[in-house]
């Protein structure tokens, strides 16, 4: 059985793909550490493997599982020897000192202009996370040119929830109208979320500028060559497809509906099982209202009017409550005798270690807090974003004990911290 016409990827789509990105993808498999030739080779397999794939699966991101191909066969192909380094250019040495996640989410987004979507796919993670490494990224990239320690959203209103897609959207100008408004309401009022978007789009402007070492002209010319031929023979062309899908629509749009005697037969059962359910369900006094008025006042059906609101019940719920507020001070005479040690405030946290690789546990322990009460304590990334929580009790004596698994594909400088809802305290910890 065929796929729908609108689940197909046109020729065009792909040559143009090709054309447009072809010479970027070559810089980055470069970057990664190939040579002039492979990384020429493992562009033209993976566009041609693009094209057969193509024809053959449904991909709802040609672009990003091209990439996403290419870096895969990059990887199996790359030597030991150390990536290429590029020490001439400012913007590359502080490139080169991010986290490789960081890095590569950068150079997908911001020099190579990939769409986040396609960033994502290549990436292999969902769209939140890759708007994530490429907010982080473009951080860390302007605090390493500039020599400055890097904005996040410390200060950020903790009420007003936002997500890295939205600050990276506004950042990048393609939020929705609606969207866009709301965020800049926000940004307006709140000067870590405006730093941050601020730096955002710096970033973008420093990595957009990096120079692309393209593909040789005979490689390439034999490339686009290749893919035009094959994509012509395997895919339909777009004309093709707009025509399928208006002969879909209009195949939809005459389509007979529900005929009108079904329709009015449906809505007659409807309304006779409504009122039969709410007959059955009626309370007691609306069905009691609804009986003739001429009963007679010996009859039983005048006890059923007078029921209802019989007049002993109020002063039977009185006594309880009297008796409620009685008991407290018989309580409060033995309190004195066993007196809850002495809470030492202000509330505070020791973690240990304070340093470590991903996945790594750590002891938090806690004192000084209110005793009785839980503590929620996180580990955050230094946007502010939780990334793992535990649970603690607070025993008698203000303290209590968990583990907390510090766990974050992105290492660097990320804080432990502890609130019950009314304190907050905090660590630094540092992901190697």
């Amino acid at each position: 059985m065929s796929r729908p016409p609108s689940q197909k990827v046109a020729a065009e789509e792909v040559v143009i793909a090709v054309e447009t990105y072809s010479d970027r993808l070559h810089d980055l498999l470069r970057r990664r550490g190939l040579g002039t030739a492979d990384a020429a080779a493992v562009v033209t397999a993976s566009a041609e493997e693009l094209v057969e794939v193509a024809a053959t699966e449904s991909l709802q991101d040609p672009l990003g599982w091209w990439w996403a191909r290419a870096l895969s066969m990059g990887d199996r192909k790359r030597s030991v020897a150390a990536p290429r380094v590029r020490d001439s250019d400012p913007v590359d040495n502080a490139l080169g000192r991010l986290a490789p996640p960081l890095q590569l989410a950068v150079l997908l987004r911001d020099d190579y202009d990939l769409p986040l979507p396609s960033v994502a796919v290549a990436l292999g993670v969902g769209r939140s996370l890759a708007a994530d490494r490429v907010l982080q990224g473009r951080l860390q990239l302007v605090a390493e040119h500039d020599g400055q320690p890097a904005h996040g959203l410390s200060g950020h209103d903790t009420r007003e929830a936002l997500d890295p897609a939205s600050l990276l959207g506004v950042a990048d100008g393609v939020l929705p109208p609606a969207e866009t408004a709301r965020m800049r309401r926000h940004l307006h009022t709140c000067t870590a979320c405006e730093a941050v978007v601020t730096d955002a789009q710096r970033g973008r402007r420093l990595a957009a500028a990096l120079p692309v070492e393209a593909l040789a002209d005979e490689p390439r010319d034999a490339l686009l060559q290749r893919v035009r031929e094959r994509s012509a023979e395997l895919l339909p062309a777009l004309s093709e497809l707009m025509s399928a899908q208006e002969e879909e629509a209009a195949e939809a749009s005459s389509r007979p509906l529900v005929p009108l005697p079904v329709v009015l037969v449906a809505l007659a059962a409807a309304l006779v099982l409504g009122a039969i359910t709410g007959a059955v369900t009626a309370p007691p006094d609306q069905r009691a209202s609804a009986a003739p008025d001429d009963v007679p006042s010996g009859e039983p059906g005048a006890t059923l009017t007078a029921t209802p609101t019989p007049t002993p019940t109020p002063t039977a719920t009185a006594t309880p409550r009297t008796r409620q507020t009685s008991a407290p001070p018989r309580t409060a005479t033995a309190v004195p005798t066993t007196a809850p040690p002495v809470v030492a405030g202000p509330p505070r946290i020791s973690i240990n270690p304070t340093s470590g690789p991903n996945n790594q546990s750590v002891t938090v322990s806690g004192a000084g807090w209110e005793p009785g009460t839980s503590v929620t304590v996180d580990y955050v990334n230094f946007l502010g974003q939780s990334m793992g929580s535990s649970f603690g009790s607070v025993g008698s004596n203000g303290r209590f004990v968990t583990t907390l698994v510090c766990s974050d594909p992105v290492p660097g400088r990320h804080t432990i911290r502890a609130s019950d809802g009314v304190s907050t305290a905090t660590q630094p910890y540092n992901e190697q």
